[in-house]
C-alpha cells in the first residue's frame, strides 16, 4: 500500500470507541485501533476486560517483548531461539503479574511458557 501523496488527505470514521478507518481520496487506506492491548485475549470470544485496561506500564512491558521477539535481536542472538527464550524467560516473564486483566495475563504468560518450554 502507497502512503498518500500530500492532495490526498486522509479522512479518519470513528466506527467505535477505540477503531478508525483510514480513507484516502475515499478509498479504504487502512486502520487505527487505539489501546490495543485491551483487545488481547486467548480467543476471538473471551470477553473484554474494560475495568482492567492496560496501562503505561504494560505497554512498556509488551514494547520490550516485542524488542525481544523482534527479527534484529533474533539475529543478534545468532537466530538461537533458545537464548531468544532465555531472553523473554529473564527480562519478560517475571513481570507478567504486573498485566492488570487476569485474562490478558493467562493469555501473555501460557504463550509465553509455550514459547520458553519448545525452545529451551
Amino acid at each position: 500500500m502507497r502512503p498518500p501523496t500530500k492532495k490526498e488527505a486522509l479522512t479518519r470514521v470513528n466506527l467505535g470507541k477505540d477503531f478508525t478507518i483510514l480513507l484516502a481520496e475515499d478509498q479504504y487506506f487502512g486502520f487505527e485501533l487505539f489501546n490495543p492491548l485491551d483487545y488481547l485475549v486467548g480467543q476471538n470470544d473471551a470477553p473484554l476486560d474494560p475495568d482492567n485496561r492496560a496501562g503505561s506500564d504494560e505497554y512498556r512491558l509488551f514494547a520490550a517483548l516485542l524488542d525481544i521477539m523482534s527479527d534484529n535481536t533474533v539475529e543478534a542472538l545468532d537466530n538461537d531461539m533458545a537464548a531468544v527464550a532465555n531472553e523473554l524467560k529473564t527480562n519478560i516473564l517475571p513481570h507478567i503479574p504486573s498485566i492488570k486483566s487476569a485474562s490478558r495475563k493467562n493469555t501473555v504468560q501460557s504463550s509465553l511458557e509455550d514459547f520458553i518450554d519448545y525452545y529451551a
